[in-house]
């Protein structure tokens, strides 16, 4: 995220949702950076703590940047559509081909404006009527998890189209 974020931020421009993620997410990452670096030195406790608390809200803030760039990218917005792509490509790729690797858990993959509400492994948490994409998933307040076996651990909030 790091490596891409500076090249994203000034194509996206100081929107609320940019700027939200910068101002909260951008120095927390940095410090978990720093934390991974020491991984091997973290009791398990400490583990479980950051992968619970930090390291899931690091996801969820991340999700919902992308569902807003998903959001202007289905308005039209040209820029917006390139930023979707690596985005995506860094959520459900990169990051969930890590977090499987280490054996943790897999990301409940949700690309809005494509994927459609299922109510037994989403919840809605609003209706959004702005978009004419029946029972779309729109916006993602907090991401899925599964296990690795594909068991639900945790289930994504979600905001649908109406």
């Amino acid at each position: 995220i790091l490596q891409n974020w500076v090249d994203w931020k000034d194509k996206l421009g100081p929107r609320p949702a940019v700027l939200r993620f910068e101002q909260q997410v951008i120095p927390l990452l940095e410090e978990e950076c720093r934390t991974l670096d020491s991984w091997e030195d973290l009791s398990e406790a400490e583990r479980n703590r950051w992968l619970q608390s930090d390291f899931l809200f690091i996801l969820d803030e991340f999700s919902a940047l992308y569902s807003s760039v998903c959001c202007w990218n289905f308005d039209g917005e040209e820029v917006a559509f390139s930023i979707k792509q690596g985005m995506e490509r860094y959520l459900y790729q990169d990051i969930n081909r890590s977090v499987q690797k280490r054996g943790w858990f897999q990301l409940d993959v949700i690309i809005p404006f494509d994927t459609e509400f299922d109510n037994d492994v989403h919840q809605s948490v609003d209706v959004d009527r702005r978009y004419d994409c029946e029972q779309k998933i729109v916006r993602v307040d907090h991401v899925g998890l599964k296990s690795m076996e594909g068991h639900p651990m945790r289930i994504a909030r979600v905001v649908i189209s109406a």
